[in-house]
């Protein structure tokens, strides 16, 4: 699903959010034909249209995001341009969940607990596509 900067399907792409990613619910916005909800995912906020958000918790309660983990040393961003910010300097084999495919850059969380469901929250960024190698899973082969 498309995180949205507005409440359009023609607003501005944030990213491409893989099925189950939990998001954080901060609003909702009317939209025609369906409503929009206002969501955080990590630290990136924006809009997905309503029919494809769920609220039902148990059945996401042990959804894990796809697994990836750093081949490299590298600079987690705060956003995907040329532009952004160091949030700090993952070392070679930082394990990470995969939470959006942006165009040249993944929108990544870092893993606290390897056993653990993905968490709503923690510390996210972006990183290029090729520096992260991702679990060889059938529902990982499409992100390749």
């Amino acid at each position: 699903m498309h995180l949205r900067a507005s409440t359009s399907s023609r607003g501005k792409d944030l990213g491409n959010y893989e099925n189950g990613v939990l998001v954080k619910f901060l609003g909702q916005e009317p939209g025609e034909p369906y409503p929009w909800y206002r969501v955080r995912v990590g630290s990136r906020e924006g809009y997905m249209c309503s029919i494809y958000v769920h609220d039902d918790a148990q059945a996401y309660a042990n959804r894990r995001a796809p697994v990836g983990k750093t081949t490299k040393e590298v600079r987690l961003k705060d956003g995907a341009s040329l532009l952004s910010r160091t949030v700090q300097t993952l070392p070679e084999g930082t394990r990470l969940h995969v939470l959006a495919d942006c165009g040249s850059k993944l929108h990544v969380m870092i893993m606290e607990d390897e056993n653990a469901p993905m968490p709503a929250s923690g510390v996210d960024g972006y990183l290029p596509k090729d520096a992260v190698q991702l679990a060889l899973t059938a529902l990982q082969l499409e992100w390749k």
